[in-house]
């Protein structure tokens, strides 16, 4: 007969090592995709799990600052349910932005 031998000390240092080497591992690997897009020039944010990269001078750009106050201002809110003056600023600063970085 198979006997099973439940070890709680061992189960328990896996279970750390094994949370420990995820994040490192998820950290290590979006560390990889920073190193290109910086190699390629581009603004980069990293977050765990996931990384972000802007063209050169994007984040401080006039028109990207102004979208963001929009989008801070209407949060929550469907683009379709907004004014149709909103609306239009939020076209025109998209515009202006897709001109400029595209």
């Amino acid at each position: 007969m198979i006997t099973f031998n439940f070890y709680k000390n061992l189960f328990v240092r896996f279970i750390i090592v094994f949370i420990l080497f995820t994040a490192i591992g998820a950290l290590s690997h979006e560390f990889g995709h920073i190193a290109v897009a910086k190699y390629l020039d581009y603004e980069t944010e990293l977050s765990y799990g996931s990384m972000n990269y802007y063209p050169n001078g994007y984040k401080e750009d006039i028109d990207v600052k102004k979208l963001n106050q929009l989008n801070e201002k209407y949060i929550g809110q469907n683009y379709e349910d907004l004014n149709l003056d909103i609306q239009e600023q939020f076209d025109k600063v998209i515009a202006h932005i897709e001109t400029k970085f595209n």
